[in-house]
């Protein structure tokens, strides 16, 4: 696992990776143990340098590709895969640039996280940071406190956005272990709790000039300069829920073959060969299949987008539009299916699969997490607004 064709989704030695990384995730999720050594497995097996093309030494996934590896990661150990998205948003918005130094960290197989939201701004999309980058010398000093950090603990380097003196935004790109960076591993969700979704506080970072840029190189889009990324980094997270629901069907599968006891009144001497309790399986599997399905379908047409993409990051608006419509659609889809298949499991099981010990209750709190992205409301209603009357979607694809 040397390279990044390992990470080939037919490759035998993705599959062996997963079978490792799987191996221990229901107790690493249960005892609270972050998963430090299976991300580090990744990165030796080239996972950050996936959609870097062979310029930069990387595999040149499409994005489709991507989500695939994703969705397989998702089925191994959902929290690995959630954590890793800010990587991935991180190297898509500097894809198109020529020359990008923080591509080339990619390609050396060091890992980004993001520092963004604010527990003080009343809007997700706010500008208005406290966070601030003040002049220092010839670099700049980071003072601040950012939630929901994903990631960074595992990262190499932290994406950090923060206000200047000047009263503009830029890009700070600190490293994760820089004096004056705390992390705080104390993200207290239901489910996915070993993203590194905690707090990161900076205490005077010392960040040199050359590891700063200006939000119009960072934040990703503007109404005059849409692109694609808002809508992958919405179908990133439907990916992890087609994983989940994977998970959820090999789990059945699993706690089917296993039980040795059955009601007195089952179709059958046994779970296994209990027509019923196959039904409960086969709707499970094939909710993973309309899941990946699903996902993979909205992929190409944010492909299309994103080889619109010129090099100053702008993409071409229509295509964009249409990409983050279908994505749009697959969120009521996807996460539907993912918590209707963690919930049925347990019909197969009954009450014996109600225990702390076997964790097949982090199926379903994975997946609520997840689907807690962005409420999905907002997105049927302007699915629907756009099918009955032709309006936009909003936000340029970060809808």
């Amino acid at each position: 696992m040397d390279g990044p064709i390992a990470l080939d989704p037919a490759s035998a030695e993705f599959a062996a990776l997963l079978e490792r990384i799987a191996e221990g995730a229901s107790d690493r999720e249960r005892d609270r143990v972050n998963p430090h050594e299976q991300i580090a497995w990744l990165k030796q097996a080239g996972v950050g340098s996936l959609r870097l093309g062979p310029a930069y030494g990387g595999a040149g996934f499409t994005l489709r590709q991507l989500l695939e590896v994703v969705i397989r990661i998702a089925r191994a150990d959902a929290n690995i895969a959630h954590a890793l998205r800010s990587h991935f948003l991180v190297t898509e918005g500097r894809l198109h640039l020529a020359a990008d130094p923080w591509l080339l960290a990619a390609a050396r197989g060091e890992l980004f996280g993001i520092a963004t939201a604010e527990a003080t701004t009343a809007r997700i999309d706010s500008r208005d940071y406290r966070t601030t980058l003040r002049r220092h010398g010839d670099g700049w000093l980071l003072d601040g406190e950012k939630i929901y950090s994903t990631g960074t603990i595992f990262a190499d380097w932290i994406q950090v956005p923060a206000s200047t003196e000047d009263g503009t935004v830029r890009f700070a790109f600190v490293h994760h272990d820089a004096d004056g960076v705390e992390h705080r591993d104390d993200w207290d969700g239901i489910g996915q709790r070993l993203t590194g979704s905690g707090t990161t506080i900076f205490r005077g970072v010392a960040v040199p000039d050359e590891h700063t840029l200006p939000a119009k190189l960072g934040l990703p889009e503007t109404a005059e300069s849409p692109n694609y990324r808002g809508a992958f980094a919405q179908l990133y997270l439907q990916a992890v829920l087609a994983g989940i629901v994977a998970a959820s069907a090999d789990s059945v599968a699993e706690v089917i073959r296993g039980r040795r006891r059955t009601f007195s009144h089952a179709s059958a001497t046994t779970a296994a060969e209990d027509p019923l309790i196959q039904h409960i399986a086969g709707q499970i599997d094939s909710f993973a299949f309309a899941a990946r399905a699903t996902v993979l379908l909205a992929a190409d047409t944010l492909d299309a987008a994103a080889a619109s993409t010129g090099g100053d990051g702008r993409s071409d608006a229509d295509l964009v539009h249409d990409a983050a419509l279908d994505v749009a659609r697959t969120k009521p889809v996807v996460e539907g299916l993912a918590q209707r298949a963690a919930t049925l499991l347990f019909e197969a099981g009954g009450a014996s699969t109600a225990t702390v010990r076997q964790n097949l209750d982090r199926h379903w709190r994975n997946a609520r997490t997840v689907s807690s992205h962005n409420p999905t409301v907002f997105k049927t209603r302007a699915v629907g607004d756009h099918l009955v009357n032709g309006t936009r979607l909003p936000g340029n694809g970060f809808f």
